[in-house]
């Protein structure tokens, strides 16, 4: 672990996004029609991940 801006312990970046984070992330693009959606489904990822329930 590393420590961030301001001074929490942070899982280093590139072992976050593993192989499976990144088909989860481009399955729930690719569901998306339009800007909106994305930005939608964008904010709900990042909601999933701060309360750590995404891909769960």
């Amino acid at each position: 672990m590393a420590k961030n801006d301001y001074g929490l312990d942070s899982v280093a970046h590139s072992r976050v996004h593993t192989n499976s984070y990144k088909k989860l992330v481009l399955d729930r693009m690719t569901s998306q029609n339009s800007a909106e959606g994305i930005i939608h489904e964008l904010n709900n990822i990042s909601n999933e991940l701060l309360n750590g329930k995404f891909g769960n």
